[in-house]
Order: structure tokens, then C-alpha cells, then sequence
């Protein structure tokens, strides 16, 4: 991950230490679903006996694509659709640490948009919401499922506002509980 949040690609030598990829198996590797049809893939995940105390991280990626029909008249759109999903893999005693910098208001396509940085210490990733409420918190802008990955150490947030405001706000970030954080910030914003 970039520090403006966009996923690229790495070669192993880059991630070395850090890949889950070694340490996960998945079924099905292939399949054909039906129009409004799911597929379920199971995973596992197997350890080393002397792995370190760490995060270690891959990415599955599902790329799904129209089938051919060679029977089909008139017009057809074949969007093919790829899908990245962040694995974690975490083992031992992880801690982490944000804070919430440097906020300023900026247009952004037009908009107003309040931008930061998010920073991360510690050995394990964050992820989280962000609510950005007025004075009588009334929500004037949000954004959800941000994740700050090891082994940046912080990240821009960019979050569009609903409307122009002015006056005192509060930013607030809650980590999600169900990927191992408890990890809650404010910090007052006064927009003039």
C-alpha cells in the first residue's frame, strides 16, 4: 500500500518476511458461477513451527469474467471484474498505535474535502471509520473501511463532505473490533 492508499503490486524480495502467501491454501481455485449464483472458497491456514511474532499479509485476488456464448444476438458488454481481498495473517502479541494529523480542508473535484494523515506505530495494521460531526454532532462527512497497513507509517484520508461548513468540528475515528483493534480518536477541527 502507498501512502495515498492505493494497493500495488510488489515483487517478493519486497514483501520478504512479511508474505502470508507461503502460508495459505484455498479451494476452489476455479469455477463457473450461475447468474445470481455464490461460490464459497475455503482457506486455510498453516504456520511455520518457528514463525516469528508478526503480521504477515497476501492478497487474493478473484477475477471473474462473462463466459462466452457464442448463441447470444445482438449486443453484448463483457466486463471482466477483479476483485483484491487483504488476507492477514497475524501471530503473537500485536500492538498499534494512530494518530490524526495535519488536518486541512482542501476542494477536491469540486468538493470540500478534509484531508490528513493517519499515522500507524507498532507491528500490526489498522482499520477503521471515520465521522466528521459538527457542533450538535450532526454528521457532515464520512468514510468507511480505511485500512493503514505495516509497514507504512502513515496514510492520507481523504473524506468529502456533505456540504460546505464553518465553525468547530470533531473528527472521530473507531477501529473495527472484529479485525483485533480498540483503537478510538477525536480531535477538534475549527473551520473558519
Amino acid at each position: 500500500m502507498t501512502e495515498e492508499g492505493a494497493l500495488i503490486d510488489v515483487t517478493p524480495q519486497q514483501v520478504e518476511g512479511r508474505s502470508a502467501k507461503n502460508m495459505l491454501r484455498f479451494s476452489p481455485r476455479r469455477g463457473t458461477i450461475a447468474p445470481k449464483g455464490m461460490q464459497a472458497i475455503r482457506m486455510t491456514v498453516r504456520k511455520k513451527a518457528e514463525l516469528a511474532v508478526g503480521e504477515y499479509r497476501a492478497v487474493l485476488k478473484i477475477i471473474a469474467s462473462e463466459s462466452q456464448n457464442p448463441d447470444a444476438d445482438g449486443i453484448s458488454i463483457r466486463p471482466k471484474v477483479a476483485y483484491s481481498v487483504p488476507v492477514i495473517v497475524r501471530h503473537g502479541q500485536l500492538e498499534a498505535d494512530s494518530e490524526l494529523i495535519n488536518p486541512q480542508l482542501i476542494t477536491q473535484n469540486g468538493r470540500p474535502t478534509l484531508t490528513f494523515w493517519q499515522t500507524l506505530t507498532g507491528n500490526r495494521s489498522v482499520y477503521g471509520n471515520f465521522e466528521l460531526v459538527d457542533e450538535n454532532n450532526v454528521m457532515v462527512g464520512e468514510i468507511a473501511n480505511v485500512a493503514v497497513y505495516t509497514p507504512l507509517s502513515r496514510r492520507k484520508v481523504y473524506i468529502t463532505l456533505q456540504a460546505p461548513v464553518t465553525g468547530p468540528l470533531t473528527l472521530n475515528y473507531k477501529e473495527n473490533e472484529l479485525y483485533g483493534g480498540k483503537i478510538e480518536l477525536a480531535i477538534p477541527i475549527n473551520i473558519r
